[in-house]
C-alpha cells in the first residue's frame, strides 16, 4: 500500500478517470519549497507584477532596465507595425508579362521589336525600386526574368525583320510551300 492517505476514492484523477500513479501526484501537505520560485521582479504573492522595464524575453542587466529588441516601440509589446510579408512590385508583374509577350511575338512575327525594348526598360525600373525599397517589395527575379526575355524576343524580332527586307516575298514562299502537295507516282505504274 502507498504512503499517500488518498489512494481511495479520493484519490486525483486524470481527464479519463483514472487514478494518477503516486508519483505525479500532488503533494499531500504542499510547502513553499514544492513550488517554483516566482519570476525575477515579482513579488511572492503578486503574480504578474513586473517593474517597469523588465522585458521577459530579454536577461536582466545590471546597469538598469532592459530596453526594448531592435523594431519594437518602447511604449510595450504589441504596439508596433504590423508585421506583414513583402508584396511583388507591379512594376516587375508588368515587365515579366512585357517580357513573356514579346518573346511570343518575336518568335510568330515582328510585334517584339516593340515588346522587347518595353520589357527590358520595365525590367530594370522594377530592380531598382525593388532594392530601393529596403525590402518592402519585392520582384527582382521577375525584373531579371523580364530582361532576359525582352532581349530575347528584340533579337528574334530583329533576325526576323531583317530576313523580311532581304526577301519580302518570304510570307508568299511560306504559305506556297504549305498549301502545295506534292505526289510521288511510283515508277512501276507509270505505263
Amino acid at each position: 500500500m502507498s504512503d499517500d492517505p488518498r489512494s481511495g476514492d479520493d484519490a486525483p484523477r486524470d481527464p479519463w478517470g483514472n487514478p494518477l500513479p503516486p508519483e505525479d501526484r500532488p503533494p499531500a501537505d504542499p510547502r513553499p519549497e514544492d513550488f517554483p520560485p516566482p519570476f525575477p521582479g515579482e513579488a511572492p504573492g503578486t503574480p504578474g507584477a513586473v517593474p517597469p522595464g523588465y522585458n521577459p524575453a530579454w536577461p536582466p542587466s545590471a546597469d538598469g532596465p532592459t530596453p526594448p529588441p531592435p523594431g519594437v516601440p518602447s511604449q510595450g509589446w504589441g504596439q508596433g507595425e504590423p508585421w506583414a510579408p513583402a508584396k511583388n512590385d507591379g512594376l516587375a508583374v508588368g515587365a515579366l508579362i512585357a517580357g513573356i509577350a514579346s518573346l511570343l511575338c518575336g518568335i510568330a512575327g515582328i510585334l517584339g521589336v516593340v515588346l522587347g525594348p518595353t520589357a527590358i526598360t520595365m525590367g530594370v525600373l522594377a530592380r531598382r525600386r525593388v532594392a530601393a525599397s529596403g525590402g518592402r517589395v519585392r520582384g527582382e527575379g521577375l525584373g531579371t526574368a523580364a530582361i532576359a526575355m525582352g532581349v530575347i524576343g528584340t533579337t528574334v524580332s530583329i533576325v526576323y525583320l531583317i530576313i523580311f527586307i532581304r526577301n519580302p516575298d518570304i510570307l508568299t514562299d511560306i504559305m506556297d510551300q504549305l498549301n502545295t502537295t506534292t505526289t510521288t507516282v511510283p515508277a512501276d505504274s507509270a505505263n
